[in-house]
């Protein structure tokens, strides 16, 4: 490997942060190679350039892991998924935006409840909202 090849990849770990949307292993993981990278070619932080600052949207796997901690389903096509809380309630994703929007059905269609981005939000959502699953409920 070059020292290029090392100032790249270095702007690219440091790219890999928990408001990205990433776990917080991931983070670790690329902070120790970053540390390891920079020791092995004798790099100060000041020889790395900042990383431009880019967002990373969660892809499919991302959502489908939150919706299983409350046991509900994902369905998707392209870049737009759904899954249904309940019989009146449903939440819409758009992939490419990260944006998601929680609907709940009434007399005359559908009302917006929440509408926000991200997975934490998401997730926040779903604690409020979704009905409990229990550990041992199916046993």
């Amino acid at each position: 490997m070059k020292l290029e090849d090392a100032l790249r990849k270095i702007q690219l770990l440091r790219r890999v942060t928990r408001e990205n949307g990433f776990s917080d292993g991931e983070t670790e993981n690329a902070e120790r190679l970053s540390a390891l990278l920079s020791r092995n070619f004798s790099l100060r932080p000041e020889d790395v350039r900042p990383a431009r600052p880019t967002f990373r949207r969660p892809t499919w796997s991302y959502w489908q892991n939150l919706l299983n901690e409350f046991g509900l389903e994902l369905r998707h096509f392209g870049k737009r998924g759904s899954c249904t809380i309940d019989s009146t309630h449903v939440v819409m994703i758009r992939a490419d935006t990260a944006e998601w929007y929680a609907q709940r059905m009434v007399r005359s269609g559908w009302e917006t409840v929440e509408r926000n981005s991200g997975l934490e939000a998401l997730r926040s959502y779903l604690a409020r909202s979704a009905p409990r699953s229990y550990t041992f409920h199916g046993r």
